[in-house]
C-alpha cells in the first residue's frame, strides 16, 4: 500500500512559494511540485526548511537519483526565480486558427486572420491575440492596484515579478495575491485556443479598470462604469472593449464597444 501522510497545510505551501519565487528553484518554471529535501520516509514531517520546490523534470531527477540532496540544497539556498528577480519565462501552448477570450463574464471568440484586441485602454491593448505563421499568440499585461506590472504574457510567453506577496499556480489556474485572501490577479489557460481572466487590474497612462468574476469595472470620484455580459463573435472589429480618456485619440482601428471616459 502507498505510504500514507498528512496533507502539507495551506500555510506551510506558502511559505515555502514565497522563499523559492514561486517556480523550481532550479530552473525557475512555474510550474513545481513539493519536495521534501531530506525524504518523508525519513523525517516524517512537513518542516518547511526541509521542503523546496522543483518542476516535475527536476523532481523526477531527484527521484532517480540524477540529482543529489546536496545539489537540491544548494539549489534551494539560491532559488533561481530569487535570483533573476522574475519566474523563468514559461511557452504557453497556444495554437489554431480561432481564439476564446473572457474578461469579467465578456467574451471575444475570434476566427484569427491577423489581430484580436478585446481590451484597449488609452490606445494601448492591454490583452491581445494574433496569428504568426499558423500559431495563434497571446500577449497581455496585468498590473497591481497602484500601476505597477505584475505579469505579463508576451507572444505566450508567461513571466512574473516574484518581489508579489504570493504566486500559486495549480493545475490551469494561476492566482496572484497581494496578501492572504486578497487575490489581484487570477487567470486560467485553456490551450490551444482559449483564456479566462477572472481577476485583474488592467492599467495605461492613467486609465485603470478592475476585473472581477462578473465584470470590467471602471470607477472615479464622479462614478462608476461596468461591462458585463457583452459577447463579440466573430464580427468585423479588431479590438472589443475600448475605454479612452480625453488626453487621447480613438484611433482608427474600428471597436465593438468604444467608451470615452
Amino acid at each position: 500500500m502507498p505510504e500514507s501522510r498528512e496533507k502539507i497545510e495551506a500555510a506551510i505551501k506558502r511559505e515555502v512559494r514565497q522563499r523559492c519565487g514561486f517556480g523550481c528553484v532550479v530552473c525557475g518554471k512555474p510550474f513545481y511540485e513539493y519536495d521534501h529535501i531530506d525524504e518523508y520516509s525519513k523525517v516524517r514531517e512537513h518542516d518547511p526548511e526541509n521542503l523546496t520546490l522543483l518542476c516535475p523534470d527536476h523532481h523526477a531527477e531527484k527521484t532517480r537519483g540524477l540529482r543529489s540532496t546536496a545539489q537540491v540544497r544548494a539549489s534551494n539556498a539560491d532559488p533561481f526565480n530569487r535570483r533573476m528577480g522574475s519566474s523563468s519565462p514559461y511557452m504557453l501552448a497556444y495554437g489554431g486558427a480561432v481564439s476564446k477570450v473572457s474578461i469579467g463574464s465578456n467574451s471575444f471568440v475570434q476566427t484569427m486572420g491577423s489581430v484580436s484586441e478585446p481590451l484597449v485602454l488609452n490606445g494601448e491593448p492591454r490583452v491581445r491575440v494574433r496569428t504568426e505563421s499558423g500559431n495563434l499568440l497571446v500577449s497581455a499585461r496585468l498590473f497591481d492596484a497602484s500601476g505597477a506590472i505584475i505579469l505579463t504574457i508576451d507572444d505566450n510567453e508567461l513571466k512574473y515579478d516574484t518581489s508579489i506577496w504570493d504566486v500559486e499556480f495549480v493545475a490551469d489556474r494561476l492566482v496572484v495575491r497581494e496578501a492572504h485572501r486578497k487575490i489581484l490577479a487570477k487567470l486560467v489557460f485553456s490551450p490551444p485556443d482559449s483564456i479566462t481572466v477572472e481577476r485583474a487590474y488592467f492599467s495605461h497612462e492613467g486609465l485603470s479598470v478592475q476585473v472581477t468574476a462578473r465584470e470590467i469595472v471602471y470607477a472615479t470620484e464622479r462614478g462608476r462604469l461596468s461591462f458585463s455580459g457583452n459577447s463579440v463573435l466573430d464580427i468585423p472589429y479588431p479590438r472589443g472593449i475600448v475605454l479612452t480618456d480625453e488626453k487621447h485619440v480613438v484611433g482608427d482601428l474600428p471597436a465593438a464597444f468604444h467608451f470615452p471616459v
